[in-house]
């Protein structure tokens, strides 16, 4: 694998110290300026954020190549935009918009972020699992259709994910093993929403790591105090911040010199306190709070030996402070709080910034900026190519002399298409551990099993041949909660979901261009619907919001139609959305034609006034809904009757 080359420390700090500082003030802005007729707080995680600044800026500044994926901590979502804006990646008007509508998500999200995520991880725990599973599948793509250019699969995840039972489900899943491609970094700033957690769950947490294959690396030094324990009195030293509680250690973050010295020195061997004697107050802050996830070279040298680690995946436990170099470092309720407008101007004013330049970016003449520029092109990702174009045959000849399940149909059908020298190549099939009574042994007996080396077969079971190589087109799981919940959604969607050609996927650029003009000339399209038939597609398909007043008297009694047809949102062209209403028998009706689909008497008998726009749900009772874009989905809105949408 090839880095990134080596950076100047020196200069990452100072790019890591603007990210703080965008990270921080995103945050800040929507906040503190942002006129939201309410006054409520819009929310952010400027502390979360901040743990895992130097960790990102290592990363994206002096690691990763344009082939790498990486999925972001939920909460560090302003350190991933502000690093994107600082690569000349996003729009400076995107950096007021966190949480507003067609602005910065809250957390990192592939379909709704203007730049580019590799990832969505609001769902805790999930984040990690991607990349993980995206490892899986590139392994399989590598195997059958050519190897492409070495890529890694990172994930950034807080400590208190691994809580989440999906995690270990993952990484021991047999499928995982093996990916050398694979790297962790875990945020372990050992602080949950509410306090400083009391105990540390590292030699746990590094046994089950250990014991399903992975390399595990601890950055939790920085070079200063590794440089200290290295004098004498410096074994005392380590051992001494070692058997420190976590809570007092994490308390000393909110002090400084003689302060910081009585508080640290309390209790503390002679050999610490002669050690530390040699220390001016002034250096005594930066050396005990010295932890190896804000130290830049000591990350990246973790990096390296995560890349050394050629068998198997890694992952890294990087020591942090919740709100590192804020003035609520280390505050047990740090999670959600908000730096004051006093201490965002004297943290302004420490950079050298104003309020005339506080959001530039650095200036490409100084060696932070030309390597912020030298980056950009570093990463810059080549052009993505089109989808295949894969003929699916619209039958196949799967013909049935009595009736049988949908399951046994579905295996049918399957072997049949492998039959198909156009469209074999490009099934795979997974099951956890349900292969055979999901009906995929006809299938599997055809094409065999996935692995990425070639095993023996001890077995010979005549009715399922199970043999193993890189060849083989079914990947098995292991029958855990995360997998079969996988598998059964993957049910839901049927046979014939089958998706052979896909729209080109739009360019961070142009979908910068397209929300920014929704940002600046937004105009809401309102149709009233009375007595009059519904209007054209064409007249009401818009990505703007969409308001439908329908009155009581608009039922679907007769062939008028209460039914208004609205396109989706551009990103998934192609399809078009129905909303229904309700007659007072409480019958869902379809369109066009107005065919009853289903009989819902518990349904709400009349159609009441009721505003809806594009991308979101519906509620006619409280007066207030919007469209979902997903298939036949009924809505409710906390127990209330909803619209139902068909697409």
């Amino acid at each position: 694998m090839t880095n990134a080359p080596r950076a100047d420390l020196d200069v990452l700090d100072e790019i890591q110290r603007r990210v703080l500082w965008l990270a921080v003030r995103i945050v800040d802005a929507a906040n503190r300026e942002r006129q939201t007729g309410d006054g409520v707080k819009v929310g952010g995680h400027q502390a979360s954020s901040a743990s895992m600044v130097t960790a990102m800026t290592a990363l994206y500044f002096a690691h990763l190549t344009e082939h790498d994926r990486v999925s972001v901590k939920p909460h560090a979502s302003p350190v991933f935009h502000a690093i994107q804006y600082l690569l000349g990646n996003l729009d400076r008007a995107y950096l007021t918009t966190l949480r507003s509508r067609g602005g910065l998500q809250s957390y990192p999200s592939r379909t709704k972020d203007p730049d580019e995520v590799d990832f969505s991880t609001g769902s805790v725990g999930l984040g990690p699992a991607a990349p993980l599973f995206a490892a899986v599948t590139r392994r399989y793509v590598d195997a059958h259709f050519g190897e492409r250019p070495a890529s890694r699969f990172i994930a950034l995840l807080g400590d208190a994910e691994l809580d989440e039972g999906n995690i270990w489900e993952a990484i021991a899943d047999p499928a995982t093993q093996g990916l050398s491609n694979v790297t962790w970094i875990v945020d372990f700033n050992r602080q949950s929403l509410d306090r400083v957690v009391p105990g540390i769950r590292i030699a746990q947490w590094r046994g089950q790591f250990e014991a399903a294959g992975w390399h595990v690396a601890e950055v939790k030094y920085g070079r200063l105090l590794q440089a200290t324990f290295a004098k004498p009195g410096g074994a005392a030293l380590r051992d001494w911040i070692d058997a420190m509680p976590n809570e007092r250690y994490q308390s000393m973050f909110a002090h400084t010199g003689a302060e910081l010295r009585k508080r640290f020195c309390d209790g503390a061997p002679a050999d610490v306190r002669a050690l530390l004697d040699a220390v001016p107050d002034e250096e005594l802050a930066p050396l005990v709070q010295d932890l190896g996830g804000h130290d830049l070279g000591a990350m990246l040298g973790a990096y390296a030996e995560c890349d050394a680690a050629a068998d198997r995946p890694s992952v890294i436990f990087a020591y942090t402070v919740k709100g590192w170099g804020l003035p609520l470092a280390g505050n047990p309720r740090n999670h959600s709080a908000l730096l004051t407008g006093d201490q965002i101007a004297e943290f302004r004013s420490g950079l050298g910034l104003s309020p005339d330049n506080e959001w530039d970016r650095l200036d490409p003449a100084t060696p932070a900026g030309a390597w912020a520029g030298r980056r950009r092109e570093e990463l810059a990702r080549s052009p993505r190519e089109p989808a295949l174009v894969v003929t699916v045959p619209d039958a196949t000849g799967v013909r049935a002399a009595k009736p049988v399940s949908t399951q046994e149909a579905f295996g049918r059908v399957l072997v049949d298409l492998a039959r198909d020298p156009a469209v074999a190549k490009y099934l795979v099939t997974t099951a956890p551990d349900v292969a055979t009574s999901t009906n995929l042994a006809g299938f599997i007996n055809k094409t065999g099993v996935f692995h990425p080396a070639e095993l023996p077969s001890w077995g010979n079971d005549p009715l399922l041949k199970w043999n193993e190589s890189p060849s083989g087109q079914h990947i098995e799981l292991g029958i855990s909660e995360m997998n079969v919940s996988a598998r059964d959604t993957r049910s839901r969607q049927g046979p014939n979901h089958v998706q052979a050609t896909s729209p080109p996927a739009r360019r961070p650029a142009e979908r910068q261009a397209q929300s920014l003009r929704n940002l600046r000339a937004e105009r809401p399209r309102v149709i009233t619907a009375t007595n009059a038939p519904p209007p054209e597609p064409s007249e009401v398909g818009s990505s703007a919001p969409l308001t439908w007043n329908a009155t009581p008297e608009h039922t679907p009694r007769t062939s008028a139609a209460s039914v208004i047809t609205a396109s989706q949102r551009p990103r998934r062209a192609g399809s078009l959305l129905f909303i229904s209403g309700t007659s007072d028998s409480g019958r869902w009706w379809d369109s066009p034609g107005l065919t009853p689909i289903s009989a819902r008497p518990n349904l709400c008998p009349q159609t009441v006034p009721v505003t809806i726009t594009a991308g979101q749900t519906a509620c006619p009772t409280t007066g207030q809904g919007h469209l979902y874009g997903s298939s036949g989905v009924s809505q409710h809105c906390s127990g209330r009757p909803g619209v139902e949408l068909a697409v």
